[in-house]
């Protein structure tokens, strides 16, 4: 069976920092998330808010540095980091990126962590859960055919989206275009009738001003 699908993670689910503590798993393996899930929300949220104070903000305030691997959605530790076997061109120091430097709370955390998830969605690729000091896996590889179909599927999402957006601008063009058309015949219509009333007055004066030649 894809791997994807059959590795287990304990669930962190408890307030309580002591039971997260032994819940929340420092090396877990590759695991789907489904983003319209209310269980796997509450799952993210539980772990953000727990990795946030006992992982990012002790780093930050220590100025230990930790690694995001965009390749698959997880944190490596620096002393990690060298066996982690994530690609250097897909990894980065959390400190070199501005948007998760600008992060202040677990909610702020967790929001960017979403929008990370919808952002990979968008672009047809698997979405994971987060973790921290996960070994390297090879999405590719990893894929089923239903993955392979939620790719090829997001893909034409995002080429549907752009389409649209393109219809959208030209149909806002050709209305402003028609609208333009349409005060310019409605001027050209008023000179018209201007003209023409003008041109009957005119008529109308010289048949009654015009001598009549007797008969």
């Amino acid at each position: 069976m894809n791997r994807l699908r059959t590795t287990t993670v304990e669930k962190h689910c408890s307030p309580r920092k002591k039971r997260l503590e032994s819940s929340v798993s420092k090396s877990d393996s590759i695991r789907l998330f489904e983003l319209a899930s209310l269980d796997h929300t509450q799952e993210l949220k539980t772990w953000c808010q727990f990795h946030w104070e006992a992982t990012f903000r002790r780093a930050i305030e220590t100025n230990n540095v930790i690694y995001y691997h965009d390749c698959c959605m997880c944190f490596s530790k620096r002393g990690f980091l060298k066996k982690s076997g994530h690609p250097i061109l897909q990894s980065c120091s959390i400190a070199k990126m501005p948007t998760l430097v600008q992060v202040k709370t677990h909610e702020e955390f967790y929001t960017w962590i979403r929008n990370k998830l919808q952002e990979k969605q968008r672009q047809g690729q698997n979405v994971v859960f987060p973790s921290i000091n996960r070994f390297h896996i090879d999405m590719e590889d990893s894929e089923s055919e239903s993955d392979t179909e939620t790719q090829s599927l997001g893909k034409r999402y995002s080429k549907l989206l752009q389409e649209k957006n393109e219809v959208e601008e030209k149909v806002r063009r050709l209305s402003t275009e028609n609208q333009v058309l349409l005060a310019s015949s409605k001027d050209w219509m008023l000179k018209y009738i201007q003209l023409s009333q003008a041109n009957y007055a005119e008529e109308e004066s010289d048949y009654f001003w015009t001598p009549i030649k007797p008969g």
